[in-house]
């Protein structure tokens, strides 16, 4: 678990580094401040979640943090989720002025998930070591596509714009290698959507 939090603490302060060097510091806007804002239906960070974040590397990769929610009514108790993500354009078109087309997203993203169903001391009845992290963390790999629009007349909004996820995670995969004759790819893959903000500089 500690490894884990080391890790996390660099890829952000790499990321956030990155984004110093790529931004000229504006008058109008402090740099520190998030890039864009996005709002998630599933995907396994939630049923529904809402994050910003960064644009780094010369505007091909996003940095995001969410914070997430599956009420209760979804068969747990109310359980909070904390992501953060990491998103790259693969394969970007930039044919037409007003538009931003991604047809090629890839990334991948960690979870933590609040709740006593998920407690980082697992019960009594697991064997000692039973899991080599807390079952609170999933990561997940992921591919998608995405698509914007700019916002001409907006004084404070560069584009609005929808984007798609499929992805797994690391126990769905697994689970998947050692069942192949039982499960097929779509039964370890999870599916999200969702809408994304950009702000002016």
């Amino acid at each position: 678990m500690r490894v884990i939090m080391v890790a996390l603490v660099f890829l952000v302060a790499s990321c956030l580094s990155a984004k110093a060097q790529d931004t000229t510091i504006s008058q109008k806007r402090y740099w520190l401040l998030p890039d864009h804002a996005k709002f998630q239906y599933a995907g396994s960070m939630g049923m529904f979640s809402l994050g910003g974040g960064y644009k780094l590397f010369r505007q091909r990769s996003d940095l995001d943090i969410y914070a997430g929610l599956l009420p209760k009514r979804s068969g747990h108790d109310n359980v909070l989720i904390a992501t953060l993500k990491f998103t790259h354009r693969v394969w970007k078109i930039d044919r037409f002025p007003d538009w931003e087309l991604v047809p090629l997203t890839a990334g991948f993203y960690i979870t933590y998930s609040f709740g006593t169903e998920f407690s980082t001391d697992l019960p009594d009845h697991y064997p000692s070591k039973y899991y080599w992290w807390s079952e609170a963390v999933r990561p997940n790999i992921f591919i998608g596509s995405r698509v914007s629009r700019k916002l001409k007349r907006s004084n404070t909004i560069e584009s609005i714009g929808v984007y798609v996820d499929l992805g797994t995670n690391e126990l769905k995969l697994v689970s998947y290698i050692q069942n192949t004759d039982y499960l097929a790819v779509w039964d370890i893959l999870h599916a999200g959507i969702g809408v994304t903000m950009t702000f002016k500089e």
